[in-house]
């Protein structure tokens, strides 16, 4: 068994800082892969130290940082977090140094602009507790502005036990902040896929789901804030797409009942992903192209999902407006999902305030 130094040292990494708390002690352990995400860290770590649980380490892994991230570390005075740092290696390198430095028998993920409400661990970890086939349990996540305020629009599935066909064909968990895995799937799937510089965790879910036992579970409450910011997007959209590509490749490899038909709409999803996410930085020409992509490879996706015929809706409309009003329908449309998602909205607490933990 190495040492949190030992696997520091065998990673490239440098510790900065070790937990104190005895491992027999902990029961969850949450990665924070962190680059040049100084302004956004203190946040993330204080909503941990909120989580209605005992038992919780906080690793932080800096990925090559070029920002003022040390002057955020050292007002990290908490005795629960671990804080080392490497070169660059991408999120999955990050979340694979976070998984061997852990010592609990669950394992979250929280990126560093991101930020989790204070009883997701305790009913995630809950239900696996009382389920021990539930390897992987998840969540409905709210989108927060650039200042951390939700912004009315919640990032939601209908899936409750999805299968590994159903996470390839779509991304139930929704983003890499919102799972905590029970750590023997990472024991017997193994970690993370680090040839992937984007849709690392897309993949990873799908393999887990596909060559273990390991069943997952949504649990529907809004437990998880997502922030959306410019130049969120470390990758481009030629990446993004690219690597979506890679990744639904090695998903075929060892899920044989992805048929080359669902490859394409697996690819299709991806495009769509893009489209929706170069509509909301206000770029409608560039999402238009890639809705129109993401057509040619799988024209019936309107009609098997429901949010890329809002999408193409969206688009048939702002098509006969003058170019300067094109945004108009989509700003509409974001008022009209606000008052859907009002209910679920109103469970969600105010992202807590930068406080030094």
């Amino acid at each position: 068994m190495h040492t949190t130094l030992e696997i520091a040292s065998l990673r490239g990494c440098t510790l900065v800082k070790q937990a104190t708390v005895r491992e027999e002690a902990l029961d969850l352990s949450v990665v924070i892969p962190s680059f040049n995400t100084a302004r956004y860290i203190l946040d993330a770590v204080n909503s941990l130290l909120v989580q209605s649980v005992a038992g919780l380490e906080i690793i932080i892994i800096d990925d090559g940082s070029t920002d003022n991230y040390m002057d955020a570390f050292n007002r990290i005075l908490d005795p629960r977090v671990t804080i080392v740092t490497q070169a660059n290696r991408g999120l999955a390198g990050c979340r694979n140094t976070g998984i061997l430095l852990s010592r609990a028998r669950y394992v979250g993920f929280l990126d560093a602009d991101d930020i989790w409400y204070p009883q997701k661990a305790e009913r995630q970890m809950g239900a696996m507790d009382r389920d021990p086939s539930i390897g992987v349990t998840f969540s409905y996540s709210a989108y927060l502005d650039e200042g951390g305020a939700p912004s009315g629009h919640l990032l939601t599935s209908r899936c409750k036990h999805p299968t590994a066909k159903d996470l390839a064909l779509r991304n139930h968990i929704g983003n890499g902040s919102n799972p905590i895995i029970r750590r023997k799937c990472f024991d017997e799937a193994g970690l993370f896929d680090e040839d992937l510089r984007s849709c690392e965790d897309y993949e990873m879910w799908v393999r887990i789901a596909a060559v273990t036992h390991w069943g997952f579970l949504l649990i529907p409450e809004v437990l998880t804030g997502y922030r959306v910011r410019p130049g969120s997007m470390t990758s481009s959209y030629d990446t993004f797409t690219g690597q979506a590509r890679v990744a639904i490749d090695k998903i075929r490899e060892y899920l044989p009942e992805i048929s080359v038909r669902d490859g394409a709409r697996c690819y299709a999803e991806s495009l769509r992903i893009a489209s929706r996410k170069a509509l909301s930085s206000g770029n409608v020409q560039l999402s238009r192209a890639l809705l129109l992509d993401a057509l040619h490879h799988c024209p019936w996706l309107p009609v098997m999902d429901i949010r890329a015929m809002g999408m193409l809706c969206i688009h048939l409309l702002s098509f006969l407006l003058p170019k300067r009003s094109q945004m108009t329908v989509y700003s509409l449309t974001r008022i009209l999902m606000r008052v859907v998602y009002l209910p679920l909205d109103r469970t969600i607490r105010a992202p807590m305030g930068r406080t030094e933990p």
